[in-house]
């Protein structure tokens, strides 16, 4: 792999960790709301 693929690896992966932890902290906000 080239070096800037590797970064485009990088940033789709982190990309979709940040997606999960929105969709855990908005779990957490609908929980405690209820």
């Amino acid at each position: 792999m080239r070096p800037h693929e590797i970064i485009k690896a990088i940033d789709k992966l982190s990309l979709s960790e940040k997606l999960i932890l929105v969709e855990d902290i908005w779990d957490s906000i609908a929980r405690s709301n209820i």
